[in-house]
């Protein structure tokens, strides 16, 4: 249990795709900052030898900051990030805010990663992501490399251009994750059509990245499940 925590907890793991599953506080844990990622626990040995142990998202003894120093071990699972970035500045980048959340199960976080299409296959290795990293929000240059290789194939993820997306659309994102702050969303909101009326965005507090979808009680399904029936009252009115 211990080692899946600290691969994928937003306290001990320097990659982006992080949940807030619990902490670990039964040894040493050492803030570590590397260039180019979010500071993190680097957790040593537990005394005597024995093994790192680890707290559920749900624990009561979960360690906050305050009374506990985030620098000083153990360090905290619960930590205020503090207020979002100047909204007076609009080129001031986004960053974490507000008081971390512990929401994900790490029991339920292991059973999203079996079966066909898990997350680990998403998320990594020729996944979706990479993907879209690699061709941005523009698709032209993956349907030119296929009809290179075969004029009669567009390829096999031909994608519609943003320009031409005219759709409602809803963001979702934690403020202790990729998108902290309504502003994460400006980039792509700017490459579609879709008018600002129909542009809905909600940021959960203390949210992790990974959060969004792996919540228990998860505040995104009711903003979901609203943004839904939305559409389909907009559509059955538009029939009558």
């Amino acid at each position: 249990m211990a080692v899946g925590g600290l691969f994928i907890d937003d306290d001990f793991s320097p990659i982006a795709f992080r949940a807030s599953v619990g902490f670990s506080d039964n040894g040493p844990n050492s803030l570590t900052t590397l260039t180019g990622f979010a500071p993190f626990y680097l957790a040593g040995p537990a005394p005597g030898g024995a093994r790192r142990t680890w707290k559920e998202f749900d624990d009561p003894s979960l360690p906050t900051c305050p009374p506990n120093t985030s620098d000083v071990s153990p360090g905290c699972a619960i930590l205020d990030n503090g207020p979002p970035s100047n909204p007076a500045d609009p080129t001031a980048p986004p960053r974490d805010n507000g008081r971390e959340a512990e929401v994900t199960s790490l029991t339920d976080f292991f059973l999203t990663q079996v079966g066909k299409g898990n997350g680990l296959e998403w998320y990594f290795a020729s996944g979706r992501p990479n993907l879209d990293f690699s061709y941005g929000n523009d698709s032209s240059a993956l349907v030119a490399e296929s009809l290179a290789e075969n004029p009669a194939d567009e390829g096999p993820l031909v994608i519609t251009q943003n320009a031409n997306v005219n759709v409602p659309m809803l963001a979702i994102g934690g403020s202790n994750g990729l998108a902290p702050e309504p502003k994460s969303f400006q980039r792509y909101l700017a490459s579609i059509a879709t008018p600002p009326a129909d542009e809905h965005i909600v940021i959960l507090t203390g949210f992790a990245h990974l959060d969004v979808i792996s919540a228990r009680n998860n505040p995104a399904v009711p903003a979901v499940a609203d943004s839904v029936n939305e559409i389909v009252q907009r559509k059955l009115l538009a029939t009558f």
